[in-house]
């Protein structure tokens, strides 16, 4: 199997992403994160990292700060249009819609808690449900939001650490 090219990869996803307001400090790409409020004057959405349910995944990490400069673009050793630069932390930013995304392969701490209640291993079973704490994967616990199974334990990008796959399946509260 060839090594995955990064330690969070939407596998498989239709079309559908959530425009809002980032949360302060800067994220990973795939951060899970859920709406936490709906401005009623003008519908912007404003995310918090997912705990308990999880809306959907970050689209590209955040940072603070405004990402590359003019000049670094333009002047630098960047000079490709295609770069994506990180969100502005505290700014607006998008999420793909996690009713949309069908399969999911996590690795390591920033994207699983592999320690305390609810933590994910090497031995974590096929079709174990899983929910969201604290922004990472984890175990489903009583009154949790299950949105996810374990599909599979997989090769890891980084030798030594856990990754694993997820499948989507419908919402209910464990």
């Amino acid at each position: 199997m060839p090594t995955p090219l990064t330690t969070f990869e939407i596998r498989r996803s239709k079309d559908g992403t959530i425009s809002g307001t980032l949360p302060a400090g800067a994220l990973p790409y795939g951060q899970p994160l859920m709406i936490s409020a709906v401005d009623p004057d003008t519908a912007v959405n404003t995310f918090v990292i997912a705990d308990g349910k999880c809306d959907g995944f970050l689209t590209r990490a955040s940072a603070v700060g405004s990402g590359l400069t003019t000049d670094e673009h333009f002047f630098g050793i960047y000079r490709d249009d295609t770069i994506e630069t990180p969100f502005e932390a505290g700014h607006a930013g998008s999420i793909d819609d996690a009713q949309y995304v069908t399969e999911i392969e996590a690795e390591g701490a920033s994207y699983l808690k592999l320690s305390s209640t609810g933590l994910l291993s090497g031995s974590t079973a096929a079709d174990t449900e899983i929910s969201f704490d604290v922004g990472l994967f984890y175990v489903a616990q009583t009154g949790d939001v299950v949105q996810y199974k374990v599909r599979a334990q997989m090769t890891p990008k980084v030798a030594g650490q856990v990754r694993i796959r997820f499948y989507k399946t419908r919402s209910y509260t464990k």
